[in-house]
């Protein structure tokens, strides 16, 4: 049988090593992997909201509040707003599903399929969101109790990172998800509503 060349083993080697440096780098930065610690991926927004491509940072229309009924129907947290955070940002402890999380990830509960939260699991999500400054707009919180339209966290999940109401210090990240389409419409009211009647732990 004929030995392989010195310039074929090379080259082979090389490419073996690429591989290990990309597995090392996304190793290194689990958050570039995750729904994002500030965002997601675009997608088309809804009524009001941004256009942005998968992993883009969103459009610069900002959501239509004037028209937005945010009264009616009653939203409750752990019955409605829960299941969509579990479901789209806490699918790794990469993402938004680590309780101790580094700095521009908050916890936002744990897996979908990890059965139900805890009250304590609850607290922190309340802990680490709302009336909490965002790392990145520091001069927004990510859940304005009352008011979904400073609330960092619905700019992510619309996908209006460069609504002219967004300011951020160096970038807002990306759109939530990351890498995935932009949730519905109707997802992305349940949480406005929850956030424009209070924001209460119900």
């Amino acid at each position: 049988m004929r030995k392989p060349s010195k310039n074929f083993a090379f080259v082979a080697l090389t490419k073996i090593g690429a591989f290990a440096l990309m597995v090392l780098g996304a190793a290194a930065n689990p958050a570039d992997s995750c729904c994002g610690g500030g965002a997601g991926s675009g997608g088309s927004g809804g009524s009001g909201g941004g256009d942005g491509g998968a992993g883009g940072g969103g459009g610069a229309t900002c959501f239509d509040y004037a028209s937005f009924e945010d009264m009616t129907p009653t939203v409750m947290f752990k019955a409605d707003v829960l299941p969509i955070l579990r479901q789209s940002c806490s699918a790794s402890t990469a993402c938004h599903g680590d309780e101790s999380p580094p700095k521009g990830q908050p916890y936002l509960g744990p897996d979908a399929m990890a059965g139900s939260a805890s009250t304590m699991q609850i607290a922190k999500i309340f802990e680490q969101n709302v009336d909490v400054f965002s790392s990145k707009a520091t001069t927004m919180k990510i859940v304005d109790r009352f008011s979904p339209q400073t609330s960092f966290l619905m700019h992510k999940i619309d996908g209006t990172l460069t609504c002219a109401d967004v300011k951020c210090d160096v970038d807002c990240g990306v759109a939530m998800p990351k890498d995935a389409a932009i949730l519905p419409q109707a997802q992305r009211d349940i949480v406005r509503r929850w956030i424009a009647q209070g924001a209460i732990n119900n």
